[in-house]
């Protein structure tokens, strides 16, 4: 697993997340793939660190790739 971290100069910013890890929980399972739909369809509550987590394929735009990604990342640790 890929882990982020995302830190600005006053610590106002401060993320650890692992690459999917939407709800920084630091478990990778169904809430996450859950949460990650619910951000795609409404952005308006998406904060940096979520954005971080969710971008799962690093090209700067959240939709089903990342959703596909992040399943098949989940499937295959069972």
């Amino acid at each position: 697993h890929l882990i982020m971290t995302l830190r600005d100069i006053s610590d106002a910013i401060n993320c650890n997340s692992i690459n999917g890890d939407v709800t920084n929980d630091s478990v990778l399972n169904v809430t996450d793939i859950v949460l990650l739909i619910n951000i795609i369809l409404d952005e308006s509550y998406l904060g940096i660190c979520e954005l971080i987590a969710s971008d799962y394929d690093f090209n700067q735009t959240l939709n089903v790739v990342d959703i596909i990604a992040l399943i098949n990342l989940i499937i295959n640790q069972l």
